[in-house]
């Protein structure tokens, strides 16, 4: 029986590299996409747009459906401003940020016919806040897990180490409904002013 090798770590320097390519592809998506425009902004921490779903149906735990050519938001965190976090601070502004998006889901007639959010991420503590983890195809989750390596080594002073610790962490395709969404954060909008 052969030993297995032992994974070889990929040196800082190349990993620094690897990080500048990543700030500046995330600049550019940002731009490309329109992330950078005011109606795309969720104070505050995240960034989202409206796409039509491409792929096979998803049905999600509370019977809402969602098929090709439904209209979901993409989550995107806003990496600068949660980069300069702690995890706790980090977990707070992204609750606060799902707040605000409940109410804007409520009140603007552009998210009328949005049938679910979705959120593709290596961290697992996004369940506990009413998301669904889906499975990703197998390029998905390499592109997802190397993504998210990479936007903590590009954008955290203590990106490398944090980058190793959540390098086994699979990535998956979180789900939640907007009427879940609603719901999950209803007591929220109704004590606020």
């Amino acid at each position: 029986m052969r030993k297995r090798k032992a994974a070889r770590k990929i040196p800082d320097w190349l990993l620094r590299i690897m990080a500048f390519s990543y700030r500046c592809w995330d600049r550019c998506y940002t731009r490309y996409m329109g992330l950078d425009r005011p109606q795309a902004q969720v104070a505050p921490a995240l960034r989202i747009e409206v796409v039509a779903y491409i792929g096979k149906p998803v049905l999600l735990g509370d019977g809402t459906r969602v098929k090709f050519g439904d209209r979901v938001i993409i989550l995107h965190l806003h990496n600068r401003i949660i980069s300069r976090l702690d995890p706790a601070a980090a977990g707070s502004a992204f609750r606060a940020s799902l707040k605000e998006l409940a109410l804007l889901v409520q009140r603007e007639p552009r998210f009328s016919r949005v049938k679910a959010c979705r959120a593709d991420t290596i961290f697992r503590n996004i369940r506990g806040l009413g998301f669904e983890p889906r499975t990703l195809s197998p390029i998905q989750e390499f592109l997802v897990r190397w993504g998210s390596r990479l936007l903590l080594v590009g954008f955290r002073q203590d990106g490398v180490a944090k980058a190793d610790r959540y390098w086994g962490h699979e990535a998956r395709r979180n789900w939640i409904s907007v009427s879940m969404l609603k719901e999950k954060f209803s007591t929220e909008l109704k004590t606020s002013p």
